[in-house]
C-alpha cells in the first residue's frame, strides 16, 4: 500500500479538520471524558487492494509504550475472537512495516495518535477489520456481532489487569 488514502484521512486530526465530523470528534471527547477516557478505539474498513489485505489488524503505535499497550490487548482479543473474526497478533502491523512509517503520517496525526497524545485517553489503538472478507470468512452481522462482543470481553480484561 502506498498510504495515499491514509495519508489524506490523517490529516483532519492536525490543524483545522477538513471534515466536520472529525472536528466534533476533537471537541467532544475531550469535553466529555474529562480526561478520565481509559480507552480510543479507532475501527474502519482498511484500504483494500488484494486478499492479502483481508484480515483484522491493529496499526501500530510509534511510541514503544504504545505498541506494547496495544500488544497486550491484542492478547486478551486474541483470547475471545476464536470463533468470529479470527484475529491474531500476529497480524497486527507495526509502525515501520509496509504503509505504517512516519512518511505516511507526513500530512497529519491520525486518530489513535491524536487520542493518545491530546490526553483524551490512556490506551488509543486503531483497527482495519475488512467489511467484506476476513482471513477467507465472509463478515456478516453475525460474525461481526460476536467480534464486536469479543472487543468489548477483552476491554474488560485489560481494565482489569
Amino acid at each position: 500500500m502506498d498510504g495515499t488514502c491514509c495519508q489524506y484521512l490523517e490529516s483532519d486530526y492536525d490543524g483545522k479538520s477538513a471534515h466536520v465530523e472529525t472536528a466534533a470528534i476533537r471537541s467532544q471527547i475531550p469535553a466529555w471524558g474529562k480526561g478520565k477516557l481509559e480507552i480510543a478505539m479507532d475501527i474502519h474498513c482498511p484500504r483494500i487492494r488484494g486478499e492479502n489485505d483481508e484480515w483484522v489488524y491493529q496499526v501500530g503505535a510509534e511510541s514503544p509504550e504504545q505498541w506494547a499497550a496495544q500488544q497486550r490487548f491484542g492478547r486478551f482479543l486474541e483470547k475471545v475472537t476464536a470463533n468470529t473474526l479470527a484475529y491474531s497478533q500476529s497480524d497486527d502491523m507495526p509502525f515501520g512495516k509496509a504503509w505504517n512509517t512516519g512518511g505516511n503520517y507526513s500530512q497529519g496525526m491520525g486518530y489513535r495518535k491524536w487520542a493518545s497524545t491530546e490526553g483524551c485517553a490512556r490506551f488509543a489503538t486503531s483497527f482495519e477489520i475488512p467489511y467484506a472478507r476476513s482471513n477467507g470468512t465472509v463478515v456478516n452481522q453475525s460474525n461481526a456481532r460476536r467480534f464486536g462482543n469479543g472487543i468489548a470481553e477483552a476491554i474488560c480484561s485489560f481494565l482489569k489487569k
